[in-house]
């Protein structure tokens, strides 16, 4: 909580000098569509509901208690440039982190209660606030434009799950979780001609909530989030 409050105060002092800048500036507007490379980290998964014992996760990526795993996704996003400061409108798909473990026992034997095996898609849409620095940079001959921002929205994150509650169940289901995001992202454009550029970018992005179940019998498992360290890049069109 106290980073997005964080991220709402910026916003808000923020926008005011981009107001400013607007008055001053005929603006154009842009889109963009963007490929990303991503390392996730889910957090503080456990057993909920009657699902009851230690988590051990487990995938090709993880660490210990906790879950890493890379995925890919796609963004497209509307904006427009006042001048020194950019206002981006974005939706984001991205798929899959693998939400694997077993309750009770991390090998097979005595003591595992329950095994589950999840693919996590999540979707967001986000309002993200845009500095672009006052640099002469260059690459080649073509203009180099650094730029920062910040960004607060809402995310959607649809687990597809099969549990085996030894004993009790075998069941697949689909649950989805709504709740905020936000992000820092810093990145450079490199202008190609008067209407396309290629852009590079990095950004560290909160996806809120992440839960499996309740299914029938209660059985759930919860965690603390996930979030994520994106690398993207695309290109931009100035209209």
């Amino acid at each position: 909580m106290r980073a997005f409050s964080f991220v709402i105060v910026t916003l808000t002092i923020l926008s005011w000098p981009a107001l400013t800048v607007a008055e001053d500036s005929a603006g154009t507007a842009y889109t963009s569509i963007k490929l990303l490379g991503a390392y996730a980290q889910v957090k503080g998964i456990e057993a909920a509901g009657s699902l009851s014992g230690p988590i051990f996760p487990s995938n090709d990526e993880s660490d210990g208690k906790d879950l890493e795993d890379l995925i890919g996704g796609i963004t497209a996003a509307v904006g427009y440039d006042f001048g020194r400061y950019r206002l981006e409108l974005e939706y984001g798909w991205r798929y899959r982190f693998d939400l694997n473990g077993n309750v009770g026992r991390a090998d097979p034997g005595p003591g595992r209660t329950a095994t589950f095996r999840s693919e996590v898609e999540s979707q967001t849409l986000l309002l993200s606030l845009l500095w672009d620095f006052e640099t002469d940079y260059s690459l080649l001959g073509y203009r180099l434009q650094p730029w920062a921002g910040i960004g607060v929205g809402v995310v959607k994150n649809k687990t597809d799950t099969n549990l085996f509650n030894f004993g009790i169940s075998k069941e697949r289901d689909t649950n989805t979780e709504k709740s905020t995001a936000w992000l820092l992202t810093a990145g450079s454009t490199v202008k190609l001609n008067e209407r396309w550029s290629a852009d590079i970018a990095y950004r560290y992005i909160d996806l809120g909530d992440v839960h499996i179940g309740p299914q029938s019998g209660g059985a759930e498992v919860s965690t603390s989030g996930m979030r994520s360290h994106d690398l993207t890049f695309g290109l931009i069109y100035r209209f």
